[in-house]
């Protein structure tokens, strides 16, 4: 069980033992929880192709590992390298296929060849239609250094962290449809993470602690 004064988070041990997750999940009443890893959001984006992939394929493999405890309750996603849409195909049919990712996710800003709407990914969103997970994006990561954020607010944690969750997730989700990602597969899902008043508000919060 959790430690008796490890807070509600507990983030040492319920981010590295999944037993405790158990635990904490049966305390508050929660059945399943889909694990989205949090370093993932910045390795995904790591602009050398080989070196991105080969990150994303041993956190995947950890996060099924994690998942293992209890396949029934806890659920992996699958971290995919945006540098080369080839790998990111590769890693997501992997992830899917052998290691049972239920979704991949990605940032929500640009942090491939192409912006994620582009038609360069279209290879990429043909392959997660057929296997039938949706893709999912999220903001932060705050070694990003390109999209709007990044270029916006440079060095400044507060108006980058907001606008990473927020404005990012509506650019994404805008160039989705208008671009005709969904048009061209009506089957496809996509989800977008963390876009609202959370992120904004506990950027503004932390600041204002500050």
């Amino acid at each position: 069980g959790l430690a008796p004064d490890a807070g509600w988070y507990a983030a040492e041990q319920i981010g590295f033992d999944p037993k405790p997750r158990l635990t904490l999940m049966d305390e508050i009443g929660i059945h399943g929880s889909v694990i989205f890893p949090s370093i993932g959001l910045g390795v995904g984006s790591i602009g050398v192709p080989d070196v991105a992939a080969a990150i994303c394929r041993g956190i995947n493999r950890y996060v099924a590992s994690y998942c293992s405890a209890d396949t029934d309750r806890l659920w992996p996603t699958a971290t995919i390298p945006l540098a080369d849409r080839n790998l990111a195909e590769a890693e997501a049919r992997y992830a899917v296929e052998e290691l049972g990712a239920v979704a991949v996710f990605g940032l929500s800003g640009v942090h491939g060849p192409e912006p994620l709407y582009h038609a360069y990914w279209d290879p990429l969103f043909d392959t997660l239609a057929e296997l039938g997970v949706p893709f999912c994006t999220h903001g932060g990561g705050g070694g990003i250094r390109k999209g709007l954020a990044a270029e916006r607010y440079p060095a400044q944690w507060v108006p980058y962290h907001m606008t990473t969750h927020s404005i990012e997730a509506m650019l994404a989700c805008l160039g989705m449809l208008t671009y005709g990602v969904l048009d061209k597969r009506p089957e496809l899902k996509i989800g977008f993470l963390r876009p609202g008043r959370a992120g904004c508000h506990s950027g503004w919060h932390g600041w204002r602690r500050s």
